[in-house]
């Protein structure tokens, strides 16, 4: 088991999804994306893409325009959707 607080994304390929930590070691899970971004919304997770839902408190910083994406805490970067984009200010917006 890994403590929330140390999960910074969740990334999905079919139905084989990977936890990313804090420390760069990634869990491998058979479960769909759409159990943990429904199990984990209440903690602070939001869907950033197709295939990604990050840990709001774990981003460093948000870019905008052509290339949307956030930094995370522990240097890695996830690129969101043009989609997901209005949601996920929003939602940093009530987290700050």
């Amino acid at each position: 088991m890994v403590a929330i607080d140390n999960i910074t994304h969740i990334t999905c390929e079919g139905s084989i999804t990977k936890i990313h930590t804090i420390k760069s070691e990634d869990i491998i899970i058979s479960k769909l994306l759409k159990y943990f971004e429904i199990e984990l919304a209440e903690q602070g997770f939001i869907r950033a893409n197709h295939n990604t839902i990050v840990n709001l408190s774990k981003i460093d910083s948000i870019q905008s325009g052509k290339k949307r994406r956030v930094t995370l805490d522990n240097g890695k970067e996830v690129n969101i959707s043009r989609r997901k984009i209005c949601n996920f200010r929003n939602n940093i917006n009530k987290r700050i």
